[in-house]
């Protein structure tokens, strides 16, 4: 088959390996898919948005009749100014309170190191090589499932009755900037994931066997 030329599904297995996750070699396929860039800007936004997210607040409390208190609740602290502020870890809260916010930080973090790993890819599939058709998908689809998991429990520890019998949302907490920065680079994210694979369906991407 002449350079630059589509080959065929057989020859595409022979060339780049039989593996659907992971390809012994990297195949050739067509340049500067825009869903490739779109998917690659998503995982980006993920990665800023959830660093964001884990190093603010995720509760706030605000007292005016008590000597101005604020409380804030983060993914790893807890800070309590009275004016004077002190830091403490989240053992200061209920162990199932603290159990829920500790757990949805750690699949924050998950979320971003998997963005890291899938913006690489997508820079890999934007300019025309890929190991796997997908490995893009997977990486985007468990990204997905970890940050859905993260806003679920930042938002059932913040309504469900986890501390004798009471709720932040009851004791007048609210949302601080890390809820609104999980659902928004979520659904981000969804929307581009869904609309790469529209794009995938309707316009497959061509493959080039390299001689």
């Amino acid at each position: 088959m002449a350079s630059g030329q589509p080959q065929s599904r057989p020859e595409y297995e022979e060339k780049c390996g039989q593996s659907l996750l992971l390809a012994s070699v990297p195949c050739r396929i067509e340049r500067w898919r825009k869903e490739s860039l779109a998917l690659g800007i998503a995982f980006l936004i993920n990665c800023i948005f959830l660093i964001a997210a884990s190093s603010t607040d995720v509760y706030k409390y605000g007292s005016n009749t008590y000597s101005n208190m604020q409380i804030t609740v983060s993914h790893t602290a807890v800070k309590i100014c009275i004016p004077a502020c002190t830091t403490y870890t989240l053992d200061r809260l209920c162990p199932a309170l603290s159990q829920r916010v500790s757990t949805a930080g750690s699949f924050d973090i998950l979320v971003v190191f998997i963005s890291i790993i899938g913006l690489g890819v997508a820079a890999i599939e934007f300019v025309g090589r890929r190991f796997s058709p997908y490995l893009l998908v997977v990486l985007c689809a468990v990204s997905l499932v970890f940050h859905f998991f993260a806003w679920v429990l930042d938002a059932a520890a913040f309504g469900e009755k986890l501390c004798s019998n009471t709720s932040l949302m009851m004791i007048d907490f609210s949302y601080g900037p890390a809820f609104p920065l999980e659902i928004v680079s979520f659904f981000i994210s969804l929307g581009t994931f869904i609309a790469y694979l529209i794009r995938r369906k309707l316009v497959p991407v061509k493959e080039y066997a390299d001689n």
